[in-house]
């Protein structure tokens, strides 16, 4: 057995994978959505716990990125890999997220800006962290914040920056692996210590949760991809899920699935639980979804897929705009009134307008914003 790759026609496209983004995206937004009903009659608990939906959609965000620069390392010169890499990647999240962190900034100075999102100041602090990259630093520190989501786009970049250091150093695939899992380990434990007080993260058991650096499930994407087409992941990987039959394959997904939003429930169990075992369970389990995900065409049922396909194509919008559309519908119920005696009419007024303003807004962003950029991009990239 070796790395040595002998699949050298590998898919272009992996269907199954835009699903899984969808119901990633999909799993953030109702533990935000589970968040919001968190004290009325509609109240959920277990609902709150989705949001490790995260690390799937980030471990799929490593594998593809990464799977892009190996495809342009086959078929160009590192001077024509570098500058067509950056430009797809920047431009794919950047000009998106600024539109959207522009239009936070009008409604933060809106008449109702205050009822809506706190203090204006908290705002502008925070998009400066933005701006320079550090926010997912930043934020562990702070109290109130209203653009804590943003945390993922700015590990996103730093994993952009870094991979092609991480190409142009080591050359080999077990080098470029060793490098990846390297990587994990500084930034799960030697960055978190050098930002939090002395031994802090020893102390509040910030091992992995709370430091939001989360490079474990990019950087395990990002090995998957190194091994894709090599004997060993061919065979003692992906050879056992091609031969699941439908019906355990789509049983395997709801296991995996089940496993990521039980997994945070964890977290009274101890320094174990929060530094080793969340981590290893959440990351097996999205590691087993991309699996099903290289090996069919849809890892769940028919009925779902279609639904999958459209929430996998706006998930970034979508990413980007549901915290702040259900802060307008809670802010618009709130100022009904809101009797006691009618709390289950209203929680479920919100919880409609909230999944229906989302999807409206989302539609808009990709359409008018997130699409015409990609097409840019798209141009621009061909002509490099």
């Amino acid at each position: 057995m070796s790395l040595k790759r002998v699949d050298s026609t590998l898919p272009g496209v992996i269907p199954a994978l835009d699903r899984l983004r969808g119901v990633a995206i999909g799993m953030v937004v109702i533990a935000h959505l589970a968040g919001h009903l968190s004290q009325g009659p509609l109240a959920f608990e277990p609902l709150t716990k989705l949001w490790l939906g995260v690390d799937l959609f980030l471990m799929i965000s490593g594998f593809v990125v990464t799977r892009s620069w190996l495809a342009l390392e086959r078929r160009r010169l590192w001077s024509e890999v570098l500058p067509i890499y950056l430009l797809r990647r920047v431009g794919r999240i950047v000009p998106t997220a600024i539109v959207w962190l522009l239009l936070y900034g009008l409604l933060a100075y809106s008449g109702f800006s205050r009822m809506l999102f706190g203090d204006p100041a908290i705002f502008w602090r925070e998009a400066g962290w933005i701006l320079t990259g550090i926010y997912n630093f930043r934020v562990p520190a702070t109290g109130q914040v209203l653009l804590e989501f943003y945390w993922t786009l700015a590990l996103e970049m730093h994993f952009y920056l870094l991979l092609p250091i991480l190409m142009f150093f080591a050359k080999g695939r077990v080098a470029r692996i060793a490098a990846i899992l390297m990587l994990m380990l500084l930034s799960a434990i030697l960055l978190r210590a050098f930002v939090a007080e002395p031994w802090e993260w020893l102390r509040e058991t910030k091992f992995w949760n709370a430091s939001l650096f989360r490079l474990d499930s990019i950087a395990i994407g990002s090995i998957v991809a190194l091994m894709e087409g090599t004997e060993i992941f061919e065979r003692y990987f992906l050879g056992p899920f091609r031969r699941l039959s439908r019906e355990t394959r789509f049983a395997t997904t709801g296991v995996s699935l089940t496993a990521i939003a039980t997994v945070p429930h964890l977290q009274d169990l101890g320094w174990l639980s929060t530094g080793l075992l969340r981590p290893i369970l959440a990351n097996l389990s999205a590691f087993l979804l991309v699996g099903l995900a290289l090996t069919a065409s849809s890892v769940l049922p028919g009925c779902l897929n279609r639904l999958w396909i459209r929430v996998g194509l706006l998930s970034y919008s979508i990413y980007l705009s549901h915290i702040w559309t259900f802060r307008v519908v809670d802010w618009a119920i709130q100022r009904s009134g809101r009797p006691q005696e009618f709390a289950l009419f209203f929680d479920s007024a919100f919880l409609g307008l909230a999944i229906v303003g989302t999807w409206v807004v989302a539609e808009m962003s990709f359409r008018w914003v997130e699409e015409p950029f990609r097409r840019w991009v798209r141009a621009r990239s061909e002509r490099l």
